[in-house]
């Protein structure tokens, strides 16, 4: 069994989505795909059980090479692709993460039409084999960057 995760975006989703759109319309991408050969042993568990392999990491995600093969055999577009780096070269503090993602997304990629705002969420960093996911969002280190800046001018 295959399970595909999508993120649906535009419309009126979420507070962003006039980021994406200004006519209201809606988009749609895969983000990740999970391959259960045995999803019926997973049913016949528990709820809690299936709850704690869930957050144990047992679902079988796929790689990023069989995740970008399942989205073309489903005719499905990934969420976008923006570039690779050795996790030694991404920055370390604050403002030079809020740097990187200003250098490196500067509007979205996903604008359903000219009248999208553009503003990029963020960018969500993982490892190939998926081992390690963190989402970096403009707004969490624009937030903390403006509570820093009002700190030191006390």
């Amino acid at each position: 069994m295959r399970v595909y995760y999508l993120e649906l975006y535009g419309g009126k989703v979420t507070a962003a989505s006039k980021q994406y759109t200004g006519t209201r319309a809606i988009g749609y991408r895969l983000f990740d795909v999970v391959e259960l050969a045995d999803y019926a042993s997973v049913l016949r568990r528990l709820l809690a059980d299936i709850s704690a392999w869930r957050d144990a990491g047992g679902q079988p995600f796929l790689d990023e090479t069989r995740l970008a093969a399942a989205a073309e055999q489903a005719g499905l577009e990934l969420t976008p692709r923006l570039f690779t780096v050795d996790a030694a070269d991404l920055p370390r503090d604050v403002a030079a993460t809020h740097e990187l993602l200003a250098d490196r997304l500067p509007v979205t990629r996903c604008g359903l039409d000219q009248s999208a705002g553009g503003h990029p969420e963020g960018i969500v960093l993982r490892t190939e084999d998926r081992s390690v996911i963190a989402k970096a969002r403009f707004e969490d280190y624009a937030r903390t960057l403006r509570r820093r800046e009002r700190a030191t001018a006390r």
